[in-house]
C-alpha cells in the first residue's frame, strides 16, 4: 500500500519546485528583449521611475502558461552593468551573445561607451567590446534592424536623461559591422525623413527598413509631433537610399500616431515578408490594446479578426514572435501603474487568438539576418526582434513588429479608428 506514496512524492516536489521558482517580477516598462535560440532575454527598463539593470531570460523551449511563464533571473550576472532603458538590442551572428547600445536613464548620467557592451548567453558575462573611435554619440529612442553580421540604427535623441545639457535629435543612419566590430555613419540619397525617434523599425527581404509611428521634429527648437501612421519612411540597404511613402487610400488609416507595439523589426520572417503587425500603445492621450496590420506590398493597413481576451491597454512593452505567437511582456497603463503580465497572440491561424499559454514548436534559431528557422520549417510568421520606443514625457513605449511568413487573406476595409482605452 506505500507503493502509491512514493508515486505520488515525486510528483509532489516537481510541483513544489516549480511554484519555488516561479519569479514574481515587478511591474517595469521600456526594456529591451531579443530572442536567442530557445530563449527570450530581457534587459533593463523602469520600475517604478526607477532606472534597473536587471536581466530575466523565459524559456521557450517548453509550454508554458502565462499566469506562470518559465523565467529565470540572471541579473546577478549584471553587477556593473549601468542601468539603461529605451536602448537598442541586438543578437550577434553565432547566436552566442547580444549587444546593448545606447539609451537613457533617471540618473541622468552618460553611459559607458555610449551604453555599448556585450552579454555572452553561453558564458553568462558582460563585456564591453574594443570598437574604433566611431562609436556614436549616446542616444535613446532607438531601434535596430540587421541582417547578415551588420545592425542598422536611425534618429534618436539625447537630452538631460543620457548626461546631456542640452537636447540634440538626430537623423543620421549609423551601422555596426558585428564581425569587424566597427561603427560607420552612413552616406545616404534621397530626401532624409524629419528628425524621428521612438518608431519601429522592420526589415524586410528585400533589403528594406520600414519605419512606423514616433515622434517627429520638423526644425530645431520646436515641439516633437506624433508621426502619422500614413508617413512611413523606407530605408533602402542595398543602394543606401532613403524614400518615403505617404498613403492616399480609401482604407481607413490608424489614428494613433506615436507609441505602439508591433512584434518584429529587426527580423525577417522565412518567405516573403510581407505584414507587419502593431499591438498596443498610446497616442499620448489613450492607451490601446487592438491589432493592426500592414500589408508591404500595397501599403494599406487592416484589422484582424481576433478572438479571445485581449490583454490590458499599455504602452512601453515589448514583444518577439516565436513559432508564430507574437509574446507581448509588461509595459505600462494610465494611471501610471506598471505591468508584469505576459500575454500570447497567437496567429498560426485565422481569426488570430489571444491565449492564454505558448506552445513551442520545433527546435528555432536566429540567422544572421534576425531570421527565425526550423528544423521543419517555421509555420506561421518569422521572429520579430524589432523593438521601437515612443515617448510621451519621460516615458517611452517599446514597439515591436513582425512580419509575416505567407500573404494576408483579404480583410473586409473596416475601420480601425475604434479602440478600447484604458478605464
Amino acid at each position: 500500500m506505500a507503493k502509491p506514496t512514493f508515486v505520488v512524492l515525486p510528483v509532489m516536489f516537481a510541483y513544489m519546485a516549480q511554484l519555488a521558482t516561479t519569479l514574481n517580477l515587478p511591474g517595469q516598462s521600456v526594456q529591451s528583449t531579443v530572442l536567442i535560440n530557445s530563449a527570450i532575454y530581457v534587459f533593463g527598463g523602469d520600475v517604478h521611475l526607477n532606472t534597473v539593470a536587471n536581466l530575466y531570460v523565459l524559456d521557450v523551449s517548453q509550454p508554458w502558461n502565462c499566469t506562470t511563464p518559465a523565467w529565470s533571473n540572471s541579473t546577478n550576472d549584471t553587477p556593473d552593468m549601468l542601468s539603461a532603458m529605451d536602448n537598442a538590442i541586438w543578437p550577434s551572428p553565432d547566436n552566442n551573445s547580444f549587444y546593448i547600445w545606447g539609451g537613457d536613464n533617471y540618473d541622468r548620467k552618460p553611459l559607458i561607451q555610449s551604453g555599448f557592451a556585450q552579454y555572452n548567453v553561453v558564458n553568462r558575462t558582460w563585456s564591453r567590446p574594443i570598437t574604433n573611435p566611431n562609436t556614436p554619440k549616446q542616444r535613446a529612442g532607438i531601434v535596430a534592424a540587421w541582417t547578415q553580421g551588420i545592425a542598422y540604427i536611425w534618429g534618436g535623441k539625447s537630452n538631460e536623461y543620457t548626461g546631456d545639457n542640452s537636447t540634440q535629435e538626430f537623423d543620421d543612419i549609423i551601422s555596426f559591422d558585428m564581425i569587424k566590430l566597427l561603427w560607420n555613419s552612413l552616406n545616404v540619397t534621397g530626401s532624409i525623413p524629419l528628425y524621428r525617434s521612438w518608431y519601429t523599425a522592420t526589415i524586410l527581404s528585400d533589403g528594406q527598413i520600414v519605419i512606423i509611428g514616433g515622434y517627429i521634429r520638423r526644425q530645431l527648437n520646436a515641439t516633437s509631433d506624433l508621426a502619422l501612421m500614413s508617413d512611413i519612411p523606407v530605408f533602402k540597404i542595398l543602394n543606401i537610399c532613403v524614400s518615403a511613402i505617404h498613403q492616399h487610400y480609401d482604407m481607413d488609416i490608424p489614428k494613433r500616431h506615436g507609441q505602439y507595439t508591433s512584434p518584429t523589426s529587426r527580423a525577417h520572417c522565412c518567405t516573403d515578408y510581407i505584414s507587419i503587425i502593431i499591438c498596443c500603445g498610446s497616442d499620448g492621450l489613450r492607451y490601446y490594446n487592438d491589432v493592426v496590420v500592414l500589408n508591404t506590398r500595397t501599403w494599406s493597413w487592416t484589422q484582424p479578426d481576433i478572438v479571445g481576451t485581449a490583454p490590458t491597454s499599455r504602452s512601453g512593452h515589448s514583444s518577439v514572435m516565436v513559432n508564430g505567437q507574437m509574446i507581448m511582456f509588461f509595459g505600462y497603463k494610465r494611471p501610471l501603474v506598471y505591468l508584469n503580465d505576459v500575454n500570447v497572440l497567437d496567429t498560426r491561424s485565422t481569426p488570430f487568438q489571444w491565449t492564454g499559454g505558448f506552445t513551442p514548436g520545433p527546435t528555432t534559431t536566429m540567422t544572421s539576418s534576425g531570421t527565425e528557422q526550423s528544423d521543419v520549417g517555421v509555420s506561421g510568421l518569422g521572429i520579430g526582434s524589432v523593438i521601437g520606443i515612443s515617448v510621451a514625457g519621460v516615458f517611452v513605449v517599446v514597439v515591436a513588429a513582425i512580419v509575416i511568413r505567407k500573404p494576408w487573406r483579404s480583410h473586409k476595409k473596416q475601420s480601425v479608428h475604434t479602440y478600447h482605452q484604458y478605464q
